[in-house]
């Protein structure tokens, strides 16, 4: 950690690509705040992001653009097109390249930081076009995500033509990112250039803010359980709704609180196939910088996935927010390294299936957890300090970006 007295020479110039767009809740929670950090640790940042049409007509560009410069980030926008899926992507991944190419020159950049494998690409074009030096900042295993979601066929074209982009990344990346330990063992477990960075959170913003007087409209003797986050693809809404139905015939006080920017329509679909009674849940969607004011008055919160082929990838920013708020989970298994933190640290409880006799199981171990009430909520953020401190996640990009330049 550099001191406040420490002066650093402004001598990085990076190039930051997002294919995420920084006016999504992603961009918010896991872009913006890493490059604001950087640059306050004199990194000249320059930024591409690929916004959606729909955000950019919320939020005017040229404000939010004069934000980012007062930080010392200069942001190039550009527009994301979506259909048709293989001439839209090749047409933003053409436009990133030109993009970046004016970046490069006009500003003397030196390092490309590629976020997820479409910027991944425009990132290895533009090494080999320029000879900058190249972070393949991977994520979870994209392909793999797409499979899960229904989106591709295994072994397909789309598949097929991304996974031989990735031994290309990976190959000739002079740095590698990824979420966990299980993915660096997938990769390769013994190559000098591969770094873990989980998803990372902003412990001041994130906390138990449980005891502010604020006016959330929430049942003040009611015990809340949480869900935040999207509906469908890889995330098993459906086995949340079911879990909490067996955890209100245990707590009939219980409620289920959603907090999530998928269509309410959707949401309201499945919750009134499982008979879920109205005054047994709340939706709301609310930007990422209020998700703490909710989550915070959780007992917990429910992380369940689909049995699925990238999961040792994934590392969900539910998960780090969560304990950073003080709230202990109750997770399906084989998420990324989240089964080896909730073990060693005793931070929430794994469930292992679906039936009744191992939906027992797993009350009885959150009964002890709620006994530890006290105790717990310290805990959880102990453990978000030690793994996902926003802090450590910019130290260790610094890092990267010295050594390798």
């Amino acid at each position: 950690m550099f001191s406040q007295k420490t002066k650093i020479k402004r001598d990085f110039r990076v190039l930051y690509i997002s294919y995420d767009g920084i006016l999504d809740p992603t961009g918010e929670s896991q872009v913006i705040p890493y490059l604001r950090g950087l640059g306050k640790r004199d990194v000249r940042l320059s930024l591409i992001s690929f916004e959606k049409i729909e955000r950019i007509r919320k939020i005017p560009l040229r404000d939010y653009r004069g934000l980012l410069l007062k930080e010392g980030i200069i942001w190039k926008p550009l527009k994301y097109h979506k259909n048709p899926v293989i001439p839209a992507t090749l047409f933003d991944i053409l436009n990133g390249v030109l993009t970046g190419l004016f970046l490069i020159k006009g500003s003397s950049i030196e390092i490309v930081h590629s976020r997820g494998y479409i910027s991944g690409i425009i990132g290895i074009l533009l090494k080999m076009l320029t000879g900058v030096k190249s972070i393949f900042d991977m994520r979870g295993f994209w392909p793999e995500e797409k499979v899960d979601a229904g989106a591709w066929r295994e072994n397909g074209f789309l598949y097929r033509t991304i996974k031989h982009f990735e031994k290309k990344m990976i190959a000739y990346s002079d740095e590698i990112i990824v979420l966990t330990e299980s993915a660096k063992d997938v990769i390769g477990h013994d190559r000098r250039n591969i770094t873990v960075i989980p998803c990372c959170v902003d412990l001041e913003t994130f906390s138990r803010m449980s005891d502010r007087p604020v006016n959330l409209s929430l049942p003040p003797d009611r015990l809340a359980v949480s869900y935040v986050g999207s509906i469908g693809t890889f995330y098993n809404f459906e086995e949340t709704v079911n879990f909490f139905l067996f955890f209100k015939e245990k707590f009939p006080e219980a409620y289920l609180l959603i907090l999530t920017n998928s269509r309410k329509k959707q949401v309201l679909k499945i919750l009134d196939n499982f008979k879920v009674r109205p005054e047994d849940y709340l939706i709301f969607s609310v930007p990422n910088r209020e998700v703490p004011l909710f989550l915070g008055r959780s007992e917990f919160s429910l992380i369940f996935y689909r049995r699925i082929l990238s999961a040792s990838g994934c590392c969900p920013i539910k998960f780090s927010e969560s304990l950073a708020c003080g709230v202990p989970v109750i997770i399906s298994p084989g998420i990324g390294d989240c089964d080896q933190i909730v073990l060693d640290e005793k931070v929430g409880v794994i469930l292992k299936g679906c039936s009744p006799e191992l939906y027992t199981q797993a009350f009885n171990e959150i009964e002890n957890l709620m006994l530890e009430k006290k105790e717990l909520t310290q805990r959880c953020r102990n453990v978000a300090k030690k793994y996902f401190s926003l802090e450590n996640g910019i130290e260790k990009y610094f890092g990267i970006y010295s050594r390798i330049k």
